[in-house]
């Protein structure tokens, strides 16, 4: 994948998260407990979508060190290049 490839597949992560949580944009260092409206409950219901939406399964040992947007997108981005 090409560097604008990467920026755009975490683009589209970051809006994803945004709009779970009903806010219009999220940055990498945003994330539980910093960010509006993203406490546990939303946390633990924001992966669960994400893992249904991307189709990558999240390892529940995995879920307390995914708590940033940057985190995430890291996460799901290594999974999809580890896969091809």
């Amino acid at each position: 994948m090409t560097d604008s490839g990467i920026m755009d597949e975490e683009n589209r992560l970051l809006a994803t998260i945004a709009k779970h949580l009903g806010i219009p944009f999220v940055k990498r260092e945003d994330g539980m407990g910093k960010t509006r409206g993203w406490d546990s409950l939303a946390q633990v219901s924001l992966l669960l979508d994400m893992e249904q939406a991307i189709g990558i399964k999240i390892p529940p040992t995995m879920f307390g060190k995914l708590v940033t947007a940057g985190s995430i997108a890291d996460f799901f981005r290594e999974q999809r290049q580890a896969s091809t």
